[in-house]
């Protein structure tokens, strides 16, 4: 999908000189404008819908305007970051009887939302 702006420059929706346009179009309104470059929503209702000795699946509400959701899990002495980019997620490679606590971000190409943090409890040994 691209537009023209005039005969000798156009635009398309995979960006301009390195810039990824996220709006749908050139004649945008303010509100448009402000949604499409503004850091997304804190992300809601995470939590662990399912746990196995080594693993968590966390699930929570889609934010819009996130295109990816940003993860770090710690069980008290190390923290691992990871990326994901659907909002049912499956945490793996976790120590059998530990507990962790998952801080979740959402994110896009402009900017980033603020950080949820929760309290995931113990994986399946433990309980």
């Amino acid at each position: 999908m691209s537009f023209a702006v005039n005969p000798y420059l156009s635009f398309s929706h995979h960006g301009f000189l390195g810039l990824n346009f996220c709006c749908s179009s050139w004649f945008i309104n303010v509100s448009e404008w402000v949604t499409c470059f503004s850091a997304p929503a804190t992300v809601s209702n995470a939590s662990v819908v399912a746990r196995t000795s080594n693993s968590f699946n966390i699930s929570f509400v889609t934010v819009p305007g996130a295109d990816e959701y940003r993860v770090a899990y710690t069980n008290n002495s190390e923290q691992i970051n990871t990326t994901f980019t659907s909002n049912n997620i499956t945490i793996t490679g976790l120590v059998d009887g530990t507990r962790y606590t998952i801080n979740i971000t959402a994110a896009n190409s402009f900017a980033v939302g603020d950080t949820i943090s929760f309290n995931a409890g113990f994986t399946r040994a433990y309980l």
